[in-house]
């Protein structure tokens, strides 16, 4: 699917380079846009504000991702229900021990909380 977003100062969307199957959006502390997303070959994107471009993570493919809390926690799924979160200091996924079908960021309740839905496994939060 195509990917836009929205100019305030315009009032109109603007396309942007790539296809995406899945998006996720938030905002951090600093109020910066986190847009992340995931093309149909399960490759991770994050949206760089400055060159308004979408930048490959690599080493990782994902079949879900979710976004973020006020802190920028980025979790997400692969397609055998692996979890992994996003470390900022390496740029890159960890794997969390444990199995999930489903995962959400519980940003709005405290941004290291994670709402667990469907658990297919255990695993310690943080």
């Amino acid at each position: 699917m195509s990917v836009f977003r929205f100019n305030p100062d315009t009032f109109t969307f603007e396309q942007k380079a790539g296809d995406l199957q899945a998006i996720s959006v938030g905002l951090a502390d600093n109020g910066e846009e986190m847009v992340w997303g995931i093309n149909f070959d399960g490759d991770v994107f994050r949206f760089n504000s400055l060159t308004q471009l979408f930048e490959n993570i690599p080493g990782i493919k994902l079949a879900s991702i979710s976004n973020p809390g006020s802190q920028g926690d980025i979790w997400g799924l692969d397609s055998d229900s692996n979890i992994f979160a996003f470390s900022v200091t390496s740029q890159r996924f960890v794997q969390i021990p444990g199995k999930l079908a489903m995962i959400v960021n519980g940003g709005l309740i405290d941004p290291a909380l994670l709402l667990l839905c469907y658990k297919v496994g255990a695993f310690p939060v943080r």
